[in-house]
């Protein structure tokens, strides 16, 4: 199971870190990839936004990125001559989780739709139902 992001006690692994970059991007691809980059809408901008946020974190809170070691404001960065160099790391990370993110939903394209379905004719799942569905 997923650990929540929680910023008041942040015992969390880069790993856990980037998982919450794919699941909080999960649904933005999920449109792309069963409707069309048009369908895509300004929703996407608040994931987009928590992305950018636990990558920042990863790389300024949590000193979690290769050959950046240090621990430093993610404000005080945004306003230093780095600023630039640290946010294309961050849009790396987040295009980086964006294509895993892709390859699941992909991977995964046939289930996801039995379950939309399901959820379509029913707009609730028992557990028993949600098991048999992703089995």
């Amino acid at each position: 199971m997923q650990k929540e992001i929680d910023e008041e006690n942040p015992e969390y692994t880069r790993d856990d870190l980037l998982k919450s970059i794919r699941i909080t991007l999960a649904g933005r691809l999920a449109e792309k990839e069963f409707y069309s980059d048009q369908s895509i809408n300004t929703g996407a901008s608040s994931d987009l936004k928590q992305a950018t946020n636990i990558a920042l974190s990863l790389i300024c809170t949590y000193g979690m990125e290769e050959d950046m070691y240090m621990t430093v404001s993610p404000n005080e960065v945004l306003m230093s001559p780095f600023a630039k160099e640290y946010m294309d790391k961050v849009n790396a990370i987040i295009k980086r989780e964006m294509e895993l993110c892709e390859e699941q939903i992909k991977a995964g394209h046939d289930t996801i739709r039995r379950l939309a379905d399901a959820l379509l004719e029913k707009t609730y799942l028992r557990k028993d139902e949600l098991i048999k569905i992703l089995n």
